[in-house]
C-alpha cells in the first residue's frame, strides 16, 4: 500500500515490505565508507546468485539506464547483432541500438505473440557463412506492455548455437519469477519491480570481465564500475540499504510471488475482460487487459484510481490500444486482491463508455 492509502497494482514503483522502507529511511552514509562497500559487497553476491551470473554493477539510475550501458558495451563489437521485439519494451531497444549506431537487424512479431525466435534462427543462419555473421542477439525476457513471458531457455539456446552473445532485458522477470540468466552474456534488471525495493538503481549483470574503454561516457563504461569495485561515482546508502532488506525478506521467494499472481487471470476474465497474452506465454504478475466491448480502459482507469486503487493506463501505448494494466509485484496482502476485483467489478456495472 502507498503512504496515501491507495494500493498499487502498477508495475512501478511498488509496495514496498515495511522493513524495507526502515531500512531506506536510515541515515545516508558515504559510498566511500567500508561499511557502504560492504554493503554493497553483499547486495552484489546475492543478486549474483539470484540471477546465475558472476558480476553485476549498479548504476543509480533507471532500467532504461541499465539498458543503456549494455547498448554502450555492444558499440565496442565490431559484428552485427539482432534486436528482437513483441512489445514496447522491445521498441525500445531497438531504438536504444539505433542511438548508438548499432550493425542490427530488427526483427518483430505482434504484440502479444511469441518472439520471432524461428526467423531469427533463419536470419543468424543465413549469415553465419557471410563476412557480417550474427554475433550478439539482444531481446527481453518478460515484455512489461504485453504480458508476454518470452521463451529464455530457448532464446538462450538460438545464441549459444550460433556462438552469439545473449544481452537480456530481465527488468520485469527478476525477482517475480526464478529465472536463469547463467547464458546471458549481459542482463539487465531494477531495484523498483520484481525485487520489491524502490525504483533508482539499474542492475547491469555481466558474464565475464569487462575492461575500461575510452570511447564510452565514464557513466556507462562497466569496465570503469568494475575497476572500482562497483562505486566508481556518488551512489545512495538508502537504496543500497533498501534492497539489500528486500533481497533478505524476498530473495528465496522460489516464485511464490508467480504462483499468487496465477490466481489473477481466471477471476479477471470472469468479469468479461480478455487477457491479452495466452496463457501458455503470460507472466502470471503482468495482466495487460483488453476491456469487454465499448469500455473505456482510460475511464476504468480513472474510476479505479479514485476508489484508491492504482492500475496502468496511462501510457501512450495503453492509451491507443484502450488497454490497462493490473501487475502484481512488491509486497502485497492477497486479500488485496480480492478487493481490487470488487471494485472492478463495480466499476464496469458503472458503464465506462468509450
Amino acid at each position: 500500500m502507498s503512504e496515501d492509502g491507495r494500493v498499487s497494482f502498477l508495475p512501478g514503483p511498488v509496495p514496498v515490505h515495511p522493513e524495507v522502507a526502515r531500512a531506506f529511511a536510515g541515515p545516508a552514509i558515504s559510498h566511500r565508507s567500508a561499511p557502504f562497500h560492504a554493503l554493497m559487497a553483499q547486495v552484489r553476491r546475492r543478486l549474483c546468485d539470484l540471477v546465475g551470473l558472476p558480476n553485476v554493477q549498479l548504476l543509480v539510475g533507471s532500467g532504461t539506464l541499465a539498458n543503456d550501458a549494455v547498448g554502450a558495451q555492444l558499440s565496442l563489437l565490431p559484428g552485427r547483432g539482432l534486436v528482437l521485439s513483441n512489445g514496447e519494451f522491445g521498441e525500445r531497444l531497438i531504438e536504444q541500438a539505433g542511438r548508438f549506431g548499432l550493425s542490427f537487424t530488427p526483427v518483430r512479431s505482434e504484440w502479444g505473440e511469441p518472439l520471432p525466435l524461428d526467423e531469427a534462427a533463419r536470419i543468424a543462419d543465413s549469415t553465419a557463412s557471410t563476412d557480417a555473421p550474427i554475433e550478439w542477439i539482444w531481446a527481453v525476457h518478460c515484455e512489461t506492455s504485453t504480458g508476454v513471458l518470452n521463451d529464455l531457455p530457448r532464446l538462450t539456446d538460438l545464441a549459444r548455437e550460433r556462438g552469439a552473445k545473449l544481452c537480456v532485458d530481465a527488468i520485469s522477470s527478476v525477482g517475480n519469477a526464478p529465472v536463469d540468466l547463467s547464458g546471458a552474456w549481459l542482463a539487465t534488471a531494477t531495484s523498483g519491480k520484481g525485487l520489491a525495493a524502490y525504483p533508482g538503481l539499474g542492475l547491469v549483470f555481466h558474464r565475464e570481465a569487462v575492461e575500461r574503454s575510452p570511447r564510452l561516457p565514464r557513466y556507462l563504461d562497466l569496465g570503469l564500475w568494475a575497476r572500482e569495485g562497483g562505486v566508481p561515482f556518488t551512489a545512495s546508502s538508502n537504496l543500497l540499504a533498501a534492497l539489500g532488506r528486500a533481497l533478505e525478506i524476498c530473495g528465496a521467494d522460489g516464485g511464490r510471488r508467480a504462483r499468487l499472481a496465477a490466481d489473477l487471470r481466471p477471476r479477471i476474465e470472469r468479469l468479461g475482460f480478455s487477457c491479452l497474452a495466452p496463457v501458455e506465454t503470460a507472466a502470471p504478475w503482468v495482466l495487460t487487459l483488453v476491456p469487454p466491448d465499448g469500455t473505456s480502459a482510460f475511464v476504468l482507469g480513472e474510476r479505479l484510481e479514485e476508489a484508491g486503487f492504482l492500475l496502468s493506463y496511462r501510457s501512450g501505448y495503453l492509451v491507443r490500444r484502450n488497454w490497462l494494466q493490473v501487475c502484481w509485484m512488491g509486497e502485497h496482502a492477497p486479500a488485496t486482491l480480492d478487493a481490487l476485483l470488487d471494485r472492478l467489478a463495480a466499476a464496469c456495472d458503472g458503464h465506462c463508455v468509450l
